[in-house]
């Protein structure tokens, strides 16, 4: 696995155009896959460090950080919908 270390946040179009650094050409369906995830990370990031849009999960907490929002979706866990805090 490759991790990409940066300092500021990307914007949707910097993260799109990182080079995918593999060994065999990668599917269509998983560039598709791999460009709609880097787009909402971007957009979660971008809600988060502009106070625009909070994320909380089903117990009603607060999710400060995009590790917790990204936790909280991969452990289906994000709250949704109106009924649940926003």
């Amino acid at each position: 696995m490759i991790v990409i270390k940066y300092r500021k946040t990307l914007s949707p179009s910097q993260i799109l155009a990182l080079p995918l650094l593999t060994a065999q050409p990668i599917p269509i369906k998983k560039r598709f896959t791999y460009k709609a995830a880097c787009l909402l990370v971007a957009a979660i990031d971008s809600h988060l460090s502009r106070g625009t849009k909070n994320y909380y999960n089903k117990q009603g907490v607060l999710l400060r950080t995009l590790e917790q929002v990204i936790n909280a979706i991969l452990d289906n866990n994000l709250a949704m919908g109106a009924n649940e805090n926003e």
